[in-house]
């Protein structure tokens, strides 16, 4: 591709970044410290959230509450909200379609589970033993849009693992969420969200219960949050704002990216839709798209800020690079608009989510928090091994013990570990140790 074929792409809501050029090179090192500097950001003030929370209360859950949120919760925990009367109050196709979805991740969260691993080496039985935390919580994404598809992502997960008491930590749940809520058996909702959500949850109240596990996307202060507190709690991952890649080479359809672009754009104004293409042909195609189908759009507004702040549109040479920079990005969903999509997606670790096929957007995700901030690096898509808890088993029979117990005491005291090598010795001399 000739530099001057690279030049001609028309200008959009996309900024456009060249390879080879300085801007390109910033925004490819400022996208990779994307989360950690968004998390930093704010760390001070959710520092200051947790600490107040841990030592007064549910006294300053209600103010931050009132503070961070403008409203003054009635309750901080409800285990008798109206899930079912939720239920009943949406229309019956939305009931209909929410069921699907349910069902859809409760299977491939079933798939997940992993069994039960027992067996016998050299005369020692070995095994894992998997049980379920025994109470955990899902935040809703902040606001109305997308909340409900959050929670179930997130809780489905929990459920199928197990856990006894799921709780829902939400401020101002609306009917489609406590619908969701009450599908996937959330059995009680506190309803406040942000930061003060997360330290109550990590550390408990006079009301609200402490957690093992906390999980799902509650927001920038949330995220930060759950960082922080990770120790107290186990947490699924940090999420962030929401985030699409899109990869078109010159098989790409432009009004199918564009489409992935505006499903990310339109759910909150920090959202991050962003593309790596390798033709400029393309690439102009997609920015007229965009121009176009933007203008339909309920919430076109919030896609438009979206876009004009964060989007971003990377123009490479080859495929090669296209991959690289992919690779180098760490996106919580990809979508594959290229030709041999299970090739790239072979080719890339960091990831969360990958779709591909002109048939599937990505309302096909099959749950758990996305790894979002560029946490793909080393955090994947969450699953229900983040709420179970792993127990190492082992017993050794009288022969295994008798073959194996000079060897077991000889490399303990080579590593000066001398009570082990005594306790390996103690057990020789155990009428037990003598049966066949």
């Amino acid at each position: 591709m000739l530099p001057e074929e690279m030049s001609a792409v028309a200008r959009g809501l996309l900024t456009v970044l060249e390879q080879g050029t300085t801007s390109f090179d910033e925004a490819l090192l400022g996208l990779q410290e994307r989360g950690m500097t968004l998390l930093e950001s704010v760390e001070p003030a959710v520092r200051q959230i947790l600490g107040d929370v841990r030592h007064g209360g549910d006294l300053m859950v209600r103010r931050y509450a009132e503070r961070m949120e403008g409203r003054a919760p009635t309750r901080l925990l409800d285990r008798y909200f109206d899930g079912e009367g939720a239920l009943r109050r949406l229309p019956r196709e939305v009931v209909q379609e929410l069921k699907g979805v349910v069902g859809r991740l409760q299977r491939f969260a079933q798939r997940q589970r992993e069994p039960e691993l027992r067996y016998e080496d050299g005369g020692v039985l070995l095994g894992q033993r998997l049980r379920p935390v025994r109470r955990a919580a899902i935040l809703a994404p902040p606001g109305k849009v997308g909340a409900a598809l959050g929670v179930l992502r997130a809780g489905v997960p929990a459920r199928a693992a197990g856990v006894p008491d799921l709780l829902l930590a939400a401020a101002e749940p609306n009917d489609l969420t406590l619908a969701a809520a009450h599908l996937i058996g959330v059995t009680a909702l506190v309803q406040v969200g942000g930061a003060q959500a997360v330290g109550a949850l990590a550390y408990g109240t006079e009301t609200i219960p402490r957690v093992d596990v906390i999980a799902g996307d509650g927001g920038l202060y949330a995220a930060c949050a759950k960082r922080l507190v990770f120790g107290y709690v186990q947490v699924d991952g940090l999420g962030g704002p929401p985030e699409v890649l899109a990869l078109a080479d010159s098989s790409a359809r432009a009004p199918l990216v564009a489409a992935d672009l505006l499903a990310v754009a339109e759910l909150e104004e920090d959202a991050l839709p962003l593309v790596i293409a390798t033709d400029p042909r393309i690439l102009s195609a997609i920015q007229q798209e965009l121009g176009r189908q933007i203008q339909g759009l309920p919430r076109r507004v919030t896609a438009m800020t979206s876009l004009e702040r964060h989007g971003k549109a990377f123009l490479v040479r080859q495929r090669e690079q296209l991959l690289t920079v992919a690779e180098q990005l760490a996106f919580a969903w990809v979508a594959l608009h290229v030709e041999r999509p299970e090739d790239a997606l072979d080719r890339l670790r960091s990831l969360g989510e990958a779709t591909w096929g002109v048939l599937t957007s990505g309302w096909a995700g099959a749950g758990g928090l996305l790894p979002g901030g560029g946490t793909a690096r080393f955090w994947g898509n969450s699953s229900v091994s983040v709420f179970l808890t792993r127990t190492t088993l082992a017993r050794t029979s009288p022969g295994a013990l008798r073959a194996q117990a000079d060897g077991q005491a000889l490399l303990a005291r080579a590593e000066g570990r001398e009570g082990q090598a005594r306790a390996v010795e103690l057990r020789l001399g155990l009428p037990e140790a003598r049966e066949k």
